[in-house]
């Protein structure tokens, strides 16, 4: 691949903006405004989890709380108002009322999740972008994949992508 550093450039930009690995925070705002998610892969899926972060259960799921945080950082990034139905959950957040979520002992279900989602989506963008294949079963290969860029840019082995990228596939996302 001729470009190889301006992909891995273009990856590491992704990786570190959330408004361009996650447009559909910056562009759902105003269609959230009222806790209705659109109906959209990405938000169908985290809905759930983030309905149950919202109220006060024992039983909050770690990663409706990480995607809640997420999503409150881009509306202050991009100078627009919380949600009101957001706001009572950040500030209970920032005043220590509110703290992450402790996962059962052993590897957590949702370790990693929103490293992984967003390496997901940098494969998907850097894969169309770039006109590579999203990832190589062979290890012989001498191709350069979407995984391998993103690998590069993030600084993490490729199998770690990879990994990520097969985990999200597998769930339907």
């Amino acid at each position: 691949m001729d470009n190889l550093d301006v992909a891995v450039a273009f990856a590491k930009s992704l990786l570190d903006n959330d408004d361009l690995i996650f447009p559909e925070f910056s562009r759902s705002i105003k269609e959230i405004e009222d806790g209705q998610f659109p109906e959209n892969n990405v938000f169908v899926f985290m809905e759930k989890s983030c309905r149950q972060a919202l109220q006060n259960s024992d039983k909050i799921d770690p990663i409706g709380y990480d995607w809640l945080l997420l999503f409150a950082s881009v509306c202050i990034r991009d100078h627009e108002s919380l949600p009101p139905w957001l706001a009572p959950f950040i500030a209970d957040v920032l005043q220590g009322k509110r703290k992450r979520p402790k996962e059962n002992r052993g590897a957590g279900k949702y370790k990693n999740y929103v490293r992984d989602s967003k390496f997901l989506r940098a494969v998907h963008v850097v894969a169309q972008k770039f006109d590579v294949p999203k990832y190589s079963n062979n290890e012989l290969s001498s191709k350069i994949t979407a995984a391998e860029i993103v690998s590069l840019a993030a600084g993490c082995n490729v199998d770690v992508v990879v990994n990520a990228y097969k985990k999200f596939v597998k769930r339907g996302v």
